[in-house]
Formats: structure tokens, C-alpha cells, sequence
């Protein structure tokens, strides 16, 4: 197969499970110039307040869910980090949804051979937890960043050919 070739491959779904989200995130956070980051782990059953959530509806070669979730004093602080930027001229909803939309970016970048998927459009929206599968999460992370507590969580559809 050549490169710009569409193609396909079976995944095996489980490898889903020993995908590290934080230190994936951890990578586009450096880019941002953020400096202590804490990784915390999996999620504690039942999610914890964290009200500023984005929901990514994966589509393409790949079919799923992505949540990111933190707090607004986070998006809030982001926002100052990015204040003599193009972003900075944003509200800090959207630079987080910024942040989910090139996170989600490098999920698939560094997880499939780019030329080997297709990916449909990355489009961050609020949601909440009720808005979640019921299934269990593919893979999922907290972390603590300069002292702010954020979540990811991963949903796949286990029929889905990459």
C-alpha cells in the first residue's frame, strides 16, 4: 500500500486498553507551555464534578466517543496562558474546545498510520455524563494539571474495522 492510499485494517479493540491518554494529552499540553502536570490514574466509579466537558463523536475508520472534562477555573486559566496568541482573543470555552480538537488530533495521529484511516470531522460539544454510553469506557485517564483536575475518557465501537 502507498502512502495517500485509502485502506483498512482490523484492530483488535483491546489494544484500546493500554492506550495512555494522560501522557498523550501531556504531549500537546508541553506544546502549550504548561509545567507541572500530575497523572492520577483512572477515573474513580462515577465521575466526578467537572463541568466543563467536551464530547468528540468520532467517525470515519474509526467509530467512538471522546470526553475531555475539567473545570471552568482550568479553561479559565488555559485562556491566560494563550492571552498574546491568536487563540487569546477567544473565551476560554472555546480555546478548551482548541485543546480537546488538537488532542483528538494526536489520538489518531499516534495511535493509526495516517494513511491507512480516514477520520470524519473533530467537532468538541458540551455534554454531561448522562450523555454517555453505558458501556465501559475503552480507555480512560485523570491528571492534574498546575493543579486543576481533568478527566478523558474513551468510548470504541468494538465492530469497527481501522
Amino acid at each position: 500500500m502507498t502512502i495517500g492510499t485509502e485502506g483498512t485494517r482490523t484492530l483488535d479493540p483491546r489494544a484500546f486498553l493500554f492506550l495512555d491518554l494522560s501522557h498523550l494529552l501531556e504531549r500537546v499540553l508541553r506544546i502549550w507551555g504548561v509545567g507541572r502536570i500530575l497523572h492520577k490514574g483512572t477515573p474513580a466509579e462515577g465521575p466526578a464534578y467537572l463541568p466543563m466537558e467536551r464530547m468528540v463523536t468520532l467517525s470515519g475508520a474509526v467509530k467512538g466517543l471522546l470526553v475531555v472534562r475539567s473545570t471552568r477555573e482550568f479553561a479559565l486559566w488555559l485562556r491566560s496562558r494563550r492571552e498574546n496568541t491568536v487563540l487569546g482573543r477567544y473565551p476560554e470555552e472555546d480555546i478548551f474546545e482548541e485543546l480537546v480538537s488538537l488532542f483528538c488530533l494526536y489520538l489518531v495521529h499516534s495511535f493509526w498510520k495516517p494513511h491507512l484511516f480516514f477520520l470524519g470531522p473533530i467537532h468538541p460539544f458540551p455534554s454531561i455524563p448522562a450523555d454517555w454510553p453505558e458501556e465501559t469506557t475503552r480507555s480512560a485517564a485523570t491528571m492534574e494539571i498546575e493543579g486543576f483536575p481533568l478527566e478523558i475518557r474513551l468510548w470504541i465501537d468494538e465492530g469497527e474495522r481501522l
